[in-house]
C-alpha cells in the first residue's frame, strides 16, 4: 500500500512539474480508522481532462490511468479535478484495510 501511495503522489507531482506551469503545489493526508485520504493540488493553467483522456492511448500517456489502476487496486478511488486555465487537484481515497477479493 505504501508504494503504491508513493507511485501515486509521484505521478501527480511529475505531471505538476512537466505540464502545469505552477508556482505551488500541495500535498496532504488524511487518515483515519477506516481510510487514508489524499490530495495533490497546484496552481497551475489546468486542462480539458475529457479531451485528455480522449486522446491518452494515442499518445502513450497513461499517467492519469495508471494512478486511477494503483487506487482501484487497493480497493480505492482516485478523482482528477480540472480545466482550462484552472487549478488542478488529484484526489484519492484508500481504504486503511482492503476489502476481501472473492
Amino acid at each position: 500500500m505504501e508504494i503504491s501511495i508513493y507511485q501515486i503522489v509521484q505521478e501527480a507531482l511529475t505531471n505538476v512539474r512537466r505540464h502545469a506551469e505552477a508556482s505551488q503545489v500541495v500535498v496532504e493526508f488524511e487518515i483515519n480508522q477506516e481510510k487514508l485520504k489524499g490530495l495533490v493540488k497546484d496552481n497551475g493553467k489546468g486542462f480539458n481532462i475529457s479531451a485528455f483522456l480522449s486522446r491518452k492511448e494515442a499518445d502513450g500517456r497513461l499517467g492519469l490511468s495508471s494512478m486511477k489502476e494503483r487506487a482501484a487496486l487497493l480497493d480505492g478511488t482516485l478523482e482528477v479535478e480540472s480545466s482550462t486555465g484552472m487549478e488542478t487537484a488529484v484526489r484519492f481515497e484508500l481504504p486503511i484495510l482492503p476489502r476481501k477479493r472473492q
